[in-house]
Order: structure tokens, then C-alpha cells, then sequence
């Protein structure tokens, strides 16, 4: 599988996803799990579960994602997404920064050789730290774009 084919799904296109919102987003996913290219990591899986609304909805979700491949994640992983986090907080500038979590997906996303798919804005930030095929979902305009 290449790094295109390896599609890491950030916890706000999940959200998205099995909100219904929009179809080009569920299509995208859709296609991804029916082709068995869709990772995830045990951060993703931890925000999704705790937003469950019923202890059912919980544990569906917990049986959902055992189903998908499984991004490594080491000690080292934490570190380089803490060294990237502090390079945000160095910035006097930025207003927005993006937090540890995002921080973290990214870095999983670059050691694992997936693309990441998400509807988070800050991952438009993080694109200048680490350099990974990021698909952006546009709420506003209904459309997945790649940030380059």
C-alpha cells in the first residue's frame, strides 16, 4: 500500500461521518473501509469513544475499530508530536495554535506512511511541520481539497 492508499481518519471526519452531514465525505470514507486502506490509532479511537452519548454507542464504536488496521505509536511518537507542539506555542503570532492531540495524529499519520483525512483547520497549520498527504473536508463548500 502506498502513502495515498493508507488513509489515517481524523476523529472530526469520523464525527462527520456518522453524523450523515455530507455525502462526499461518507463516500470517501465508505470507499476507504471497503477497501480495507483505513488506520487508526488508539488516540482516535479514545476521543471517539468518550464522546459516545450511550454505553451502546460506546461499545459499537469499540467493536467498529477493531476492524481497521492499527497505526504504531512509540514513546518516540509522543515526543516528536511534543516537539512540534512546542514549535507552535514558540510562535508569538499565531493566535490559534493547535493542541497536543492534533499534533499527535499528524505525527502518527508521517510514521506510519498514511494520508490523513480531516475537517480540522488547525491540520492546515501543522502541514508546515510535517509534511504528509492531508485531505482537508470543507464544510462550508461540501468538497475534500489536498493542502499542499
Amino acid at each position: 500500500m502506498t502513502e495515498l492508499d493508507r488513509i489515517l481518519i481524523d476523529t472530526s471526519a469520523w464525527i462527520d461521518f456518522f453524523s450523515g452531514r455530507c455525502e462526499a465525505l461518507s463516500n470517501r470514507i465508505r470507499n476507504a473501509v471497503n477497501d480495507n486502506r483505513v488506520f487508526t490509532s488508539t488516540l482516535i479511537v479514545s476521543e471517539l469513544i468518550s464522546g459516545a452519548q450511550t454505553e451502546e454507542e460506546a461499545k459499537g464504536l469499540e467493536d467498529k475499530f477493531f476492524a481497521f488496521h492499527r497505526c504504531a505509536e512509540t514513546l518516540s511518537t509522543f515526543i516528536e508530536a511534543a516537539h512540534v507542539r512546542r514549535q507552535f506555542l514558540s510562535q508569538k503570532h499565531s493566535l490559534k495554535k493547535p493542541g497536543l492531540a492534533d499534533c499527535f495524529i499528524a505525527v502518527v499519520a508521517k510514521k506510519n506512511r498514511c494520508s490523513l483525512l480531516t475537517c480540522d483547520s488547525h491540520f492546515r497549520d501543522i502541514k508546515q511541520y510535517i509534511d504528509i498527504p492531508i485531505f482537508f473536508f470543507d464544510r462550508v463548500k461540501g468538497r475534500i481539497q489536498e493542502l499542499s
